[in-house]
């Protein structure tokens, strides 16, 4: 884009400023035509049924019981949550298993057979009574003596005494195996924790031993095989990430519960669609409409003012024809001419007296001492003959000639030929910089020199 055609905002305010008429017609037509309809819609839903009191007070409780359900709902989540939360960190935080480094893990497992069984115990024997009746009946009855135990407490390792059974029992299991045989099979963070527990357990079975032979028949605990074990377990491992996961997902929960329950809004009261309401309601939507239609009309106005190719202030014209501007001649204006114009930093004299003799300064300064000056100007009659008619009055003395309308006056030509020199007479905001430029090169195809620009 050449210079000349560049647009700044104040170009655009100018713009606006001189179609206020037009943009003021639109502002009212849109008030108008949304404030009337907000005003029918506003009278329908006043006359409807399903807006008398009764009904506004029947919508009002039905939401007020949802808000007060709602409420209720959220606060058993948040509850609910918070207990969970509080149960699975207060296992992260006791249970040993969980605490065990799964990539250093130690298993001790204790196998033993029950040996010198008192057969005599068995004083009635049946034929068809099976070889292996006692040695099950005795193993029976140390896993139903596993089974009762108190375990923490009845252990003679103190360590675990007021650990809970949930969080022990995670260590131990107690397998029966084939043969008659039976395992005690415990986990730790160390060999020495896994063996010491897996030994407690088993001096627990032996101490008792007594007893379930009396109850059975007398035996002895042959201990077959005891070995511990390092590994590696991958379980374990998802277990910890899991709970991790756990904990994490139920935080963020009771986070967005608390949101959820800080953002629940008590509903409102309908006010109803009394005479006040509607009439506020009217204004707002006339108030709408007034900034609708001021900005569609703003930006009608500088969508035609960039597409016009209107040259914007006296310094495009200056820059269009490629001469000095030689000043201003611009009768009597509206306001909104006058603000536009101060708006743009127009070059402009108040006292129109002031504004001739300045041009009379550039006439002296510039004008050829023989032949005619042409004023030549794009606009026509109707534009631009105040404006030449008060310029002639300026130049008075001088041979000037002037021709409006220049490029569809076919004596325009005829003009340039027998000038001795050209001065543009342009109007800011009507003079079309394309129409100036064609005719500054047809000047220029004479070779006549173009002495400058007066604006109008």
């Amino acid at each position: 884009m050449e210079m000349e055609n560049m647009i700044g905002l104040t170009d655009l305010l100018a713009a606006a400023i001189r179609a206020w008429k037009q943009i003021c017609v639109t502002m009212l037509v849109f008030a108008l035509l949304l404030g009337g309809y907000q005003g029918y819609r506003q009278y329908k839903l006043a006359t409807d049924p399903e807006n008398s009191p009764e009904k506004i007070e029947e919508r009002y409780q039905a939401a007020l019981e949802d808000y007060e359900k709602r409420g209720e709902e959220l606060q058993k989540k948040l509850e609910g949550q918070e207990e969970s939360l509080a149960s699975k960190e207060e296992y992260r935080e006791e249970s040993l298993l969980i605490k065990i480094d799964p990539y250093n893990k130690y298993i001790t497992n204790i196998v033993f057979s029950f040996s010198n069984i008192d057969e005599s115990a068995q004083l009635f024997r049946y034929p068809n009574t099976a070889a292996d009746y006692l040695p099950k009946k005795i193993r029976s009855q140390y896993l139903e003596l596993w089974k009762s135990m108190d375990v923490p407490r009845d252990l003679a390792d103190g360590r675990y005494a007021d650990l809970e059974w949930k969080y022990l029992n995670e260590l131990i299991s107690i397998p029966a195996l084939e043969g008659e045989l039976l395992s005690i099979r415990t986990m730790g963070a160390s060999a020495k924790d896994a063996e010491d527990l897996a030994g407690a357990i088993f001096a627990y079975f032996d101490g008792h031993r007594d007893a379930i032979g009396r109850s059975s028949a007398a035996h002895e605990l042959s201990i077959l095989n005891q070995s511990t074990k390092y590994v590696i377990d991958e379980e374990l491992k998802t277990k910890q990430e899991s709970l991790d996961k756990e904990i994490e997902d139920l935080k963020t929960g009771i986070e967005d519960t608390k949101q959820s329950i800080e953002d629940l809004t008590e509903p409102e009261r309908e006010d109803g669609y009394s005479v006040t309401a509607i009439v506020k309601s009217v204004a707002k939507y006339v108030a709408l409409g007034a900034a609708g239609g001021l900005f569609l009309a703003c930006f009608l106005v500088c969508c035609w003012w960039i597409f016009a190719d209107r040259a914007a202030n006296s310094f495009q014209l200056e820059r269009s024809v490629g001469a000095p501007f030689l000043g201003a001649m611009k009768p009597s204006c509206p306001p909104a001419e006058r603000l536009a114009a101060a708006v743009m930093g127009e070059r402009r004299w108040r006292d129109p007296e002031q504004a001739s003799a300045y041009i009379r300064e550039q006439a002296e300064a510039g004008f050829p001492k023989e032949g005619k000056v042409l004023l030549l100007s794009t606009l026509p009659e109707g534009k631009a003959g105040a404006g030449m008619a008060g310029l002639a009055s300026a130049l008075e003395g001088y041979a000037v000639t002037s021709v409006l309308d220049a490029l569809h006056d076919p004596k325009a030509v005829k003009a340039i030929q027998d000038c001795a020199a050209a001065v543009f007479v342009e109007m800011a905001g009507q003079s079309r910089l394309t129409d100036i430029r064609d005719l500054a090169a047809q000047v220029e195809g004479a070779k006549r020199p173009v002495l400058g620009v007066i604006a109008i």
